[in-house]
């Protein structure tokens, strides 16, 4: 999370892979009442896509919004993909934000 974004988070947890996070990352952020979730989401895009990975590339770049949730998730596609599905029929009210490669 960039710096300048630390302040707009109210809540979060994460998921990451076991052995290599570059595989499969995720962060859910529950932002503070009044808090620029565009701009949130804009930056969170840049962080990540801005990367210099050294040790595993992650393929897939996914932000969603659900219930009032920021959704990150970047790693292989073989391990986005499926959570996507997963989240979209979970919660069928999800927004896709960002679905993107990697550079």
């Amino acid at each position: 999370v960039p710096a300048e974004q630390t302040a707009n988070i109210a809540e979060a947890g994460s998921l990451l892979h076991g052995m290599m996070p570059n595989n499969f990352t995720c962060g859910a952020y529950k932002l503070v009442e009044g808090a620029d979730e565009t701009a949130f989401v804009t930056a969170m895009q840049t962080a990540i896509q801005g990367n210099q990975w050294i040790c595993g590339f992650p393929e897939k770049l996914l932000i969603a919004e659900v219930g009032g949730y920021v959704v990150v998730v970047f790693g292989h596609g073989d391990a986005v993909n499926p959570f996507q599905t997963k989240l979209t029929a979970a919660y069928p009210t999800t927004q896709i934000l960002v679905d993107e490669p990697i550079a």
